[in-house]
């Protein structure tokens, strides 16, 4: 089934005009949002409806999985089995989330307070935030979101990631307090649209530039080795904040 959509900001959008055009003999609609890999996309792009998606049916399955939890004769087992669901739904395609709004960022935490109450056998209203780091090692969803980009980023640089993704280059010697003087900064694109400093383009050299080189070492690591000092870095300034 063929989805068009135009994309920009609201008063881009009432510029458009053009009604349901006609395509191979088939009439096709301009929609407000449409699914991507799974992934909606709102005109406005700020994937709302793609939060509010997950929210929904998130909370939805927590039903279903407390009805079987007997089932799991291992407690670690059933731990996996939701810790891999939340992992799924959070942190699916979530780079695109990269500079949306603290209202769709506290949906989606409390989705993750949610899970790990499960997990921990923890009652709605109990505190959660010290399990959530001190017990499961899980950091919030703004910091799950920058894991994903320095990822992206790394392997961007290591000439391993996708051919679509933007070309990264350093430009001159780092300026930013963080890095030392013998290790680039990566050009980060100006940008006059408000959706701009959204762009895996712009958030990802943004959020490089601001790690710090001495403890994560940069690409002069293994990627297994730069997940884990990344992960770390980021639970560190999630919770001393």
């Amino acid at each position: 089934m063929e989805q068009f959509i135009w994309l920009g900001g609201q008063q881009q959008l009432n510029k458009v005009n053009i009604n349901p055009i006609n395509l191979l003999g088939s009439t096709v609609n301009f929609q407000f949002n449409v699914i991507n890999l799974g992934v909606i996309i709102d005109d406005l792009l700020t994937m709302r409806d793609r939060v509010l998606r997950i929210c929904r049916t998130s909370f939805t399955n927590f039903i279903s999985y407390t009805s079987f939890e007997g089932c799991f004769q291992l407690r670690p087992a059933y731990t996996a089995l939701i810790h891999a669901f939340a992992s799924n739904r959070l942190d699916y395609c979530n780079s695109l989330l990269a500079g949306s709004t603290d209202e769709l960022t506290n949906k989606l935490q409390s989705v993750l307070r949610s899970v790990a109450r499960l997990v921990l056998r923890k009652l709605k209203f109990d505190p959660i935030k010290d399990d959530l780091c001190d017990q499961l090692h899980w950091f919030p969803i703004r910091q799950r979101i920058q894991y994903k980009l320095g990822v992206l980023v790394y392997k961007c640089l290591q000439g391993a990631a996708p051919s679509y993704f933007a070309d990264i280059s350093p430009v001159g010697n780092g300026s930013q307090h963080l890095r030392s003087a013998t290790h680039e900064n990566l050009a980060v694109p100006r940008t006059d649209s408000s959706h701009g400093p959204r762009s895996f383009a712009v958030s990802g050299p943004t959020l490089w530039n601001l790690l710090p080189v001495v403890e994560l070492e940069t690409t002069h690591i293994p990627l297994k080795a730069f997940k884990s000092k990344l992960k770390t870095y980021l639970i560190i300034i999630a919770y001393d904040q």
